[in-house]
């Protein structure tokens, strides 16, 4: 069996052991005061673009108070609008104020991240409001589709070849043009972020957590729509595609606007956060929103560094630490210490093989269970109540091959307050229905009977595709067994998310019927919690 597992490739381990990346949104919308997708930006009148102060040296400051080894930066959002210098279109840098159009942000974080040895990534979104092109670069007919394609092409081909080496691509929303070539002459091995040739995979929200099990591998099937969400994860898929977790340090602000301090994610829903991706084997990608001004406010950089002290301040020391091969691994401790928190690291070069597993501390009184869990991949980080143990036992149940671990160490995190477990009751969504949602405002039906069958409350939410455009459930109706249930539905703070009360004890059927409206054309998932 441990012969047809998925392996990773050495680029995709190398990014495995990154952990934590940065995201860096900075596009018109900043200036326009939007999340993009409204249309105003793609034809922005550019001379209000002039970040005075923009040092893409602070950015590397905050990364690496973070902890994140590489930047992915917005060179291109939904607007169209280009920060480099480039041949491709007048929609760009040298058409605004900034260092009297000479400016070129992307060659200054290139030469930022390669002084810190950060690595970079590039998203060029293939969407473009400037040049008409649709969520994944699509056009309205084949004559707008070829212009596009060339124009695009010449995108990518200079951002390859202008900066150095990249480390990650992100074709968000995927993509239909082809750059398949380009990026085999140029990259060969990158990262990418969906599309034809995706290596890695989006959990399908970006909230910033996975569900678990968060298994790397996908079936192939699934992994050439270079769509593919945490929900198509199984242990025994054979193709490796592992999973980013973006999320954004301002709920819900990708790009800086007036008035988001307020939504400034506190040091615990960070630490959140980190336990439910990097914690279940995934990479964080953690946005920062540079204002005007081209810095990172402070108040944002302030809780960066808080959140990357904390995260080293709980397991920069362990307790002790060892590695192992065969279905037990035994760390013993100096003396009896209190031990709350355990990682574990499976050697996932011969692909992902443990399956089922306990943690057991030794006490006066014998072995004790600590903790169970399923998959381990790259890292499973594992907290429990405080218990006094002179050992750790892992101990493999299940597995699907001979069993390496390549790291079990044991922490004292102590009187840190422990990572939130209550939560995890919302943490593993299903996904129950994929929409095609159209322009304007209709009407869709949404069958959850799978996903509802005790009475008890629910989280329904919808999740595009892309980061690009708009849409709000407008209108909502629930339906069981054909009686309508108008006391069942409480909205939240969201216009994206439902909360529901299911009263009643395995109906034949519950239907979600919503009406949504949207700004353009827009593929999602519909998720319960």
């Amino acid at each position: 069996m441990s012969d047809a597992l998925a392996r990773p490739t050495p680029q995709q381990i190398a990014w495995h052991d990154g952990e934590i990346g940065m995201f860096v949104h900075f596009d018109v919308p900043v200036y326009a005061n939007t999340q993009g997708g409204t249309g105003v930006e793609g034809n922005f009148d550019l001379t209000q673009f002039n970040p005075s102060e923009l040092d893409t040296e602070q950015w590397c400051d905050v990364a690496e108070s973070i902890g994140a080894e590489y930047i992915i930066h917005v060179a291109k959002h939904y607007s169209g609008f280009c920060n480099w210098q480039t041949d491709s279109t007048d929609y760009s840098i040298r058409n605004t104020p900034w260092r009297g159009g000479k400016g070129d942000i992307v060659a200054d974080l290139a030469e930022s991240c390669r002084n810190r040895g950060l690595g970079l990534g590039i998203y060029l979104s293939p969407g473009d409001q400037h040049h008409g092109a649709l969520p994944g670069g699509v056009c309205p007919n084949r004559d707008a589709q070829s212009r596009y394609n060339d124009i695009y092409r010449r995108q990518l081909t200079e951002l390859l070849t202008k900066y150095g080496p990249i480390m990650e691509l992100w074709f968000d929303g995927s993509i239909v043009v082809p750059i398949e070539d380009i990026v085999e002459e140029h990259a060969p091995g990158v990262i990418c972020f969906q599309g034809p040739c995706a290596n890695i995979r989006w959990p399908g929200s970006e909230k910033g957590i996975l569900p678990y099990p968060a298994w790397n591998a996908v079936k192939k099937r699934d992994a050439v729509t270079g769509k593919v969400t945490a929900v198509h994860g199984t242990p025994d898929g054979d193709c490796w595609l592992p999973l980013e977790v973006d999320t954004p340090i301002r709920d819900h602000f990708w790009f800086h606007n007036d008035g988001g301090e307020q939504y400034l994610k506190s040091l615990q829903q960070l630490i959140d956060v980190y336990y439910q991706s990097v914690g279940y084997g995934g990479v964080l990608l953690l946005n920062s929103n540079p204002d005007r001004s081209g810095l990172i406010p402070a108040a944002d950089a302030a809780r960066a560094a808080e959140f990357g002290a904390e995260i080293r301040k709980r397991f920069a020391c362990p307790l002790a630490e060892v590695a192992g091969n065969g279905d037990e691994a035994l760390l013993p401790l100096a003396r009896p210490e209190m031990v709350d928190h355990v990682v574990v690291m499976e050697d996932i070069r011969d692909g992902e093989r443990i399956r089922r597993y306990a943690i057991e501390g030794l006490t006066d009184d014998g072995w004790r269970e600590l903790c169970t869990g399923s998959a381990v991949g790259h890292k499973k980080i594992d907290c429990f109540e405080p218990k006094t143990v002179s050992s750790i036992r892992f101990r493999c149940m299940e597995k699907a091959g001979p069993v390496s671990v390549k790291k079990l160490a044991a922490y004292s995190v102590g009187s840190v307050p422990l990572f939130d477990k209550d939560s995890l009751s919302l943490v593993n969504p299903i996904s129950v229905a994929d929409l095609e949602i159209a322009p304007g405002s209709k009407e869709y039906t949404v069958d959850l009977t799978a996903a509802c069958r005790i009475p008890q409350r629910y989280e329904v939410e919808l999740f595009s595709h892309s980061s690009h455009g708009g849409f709000r459930v407008v209108q909502a109706e629930l339906l069981v067994d054909g009686t309508s249930k108008s006391d069942a539905i409480v909205p939240m703070s969201s216009d994206k998310v439902l909360d529901l009360k299911i009263t009643d004890w395995c109906p034949t059927e519950i239907l979600l019927r919503m009406r949504i409206e949207a700004d353009i054309h827009l593929a999602a998932s519909v998720m319960v919690r």
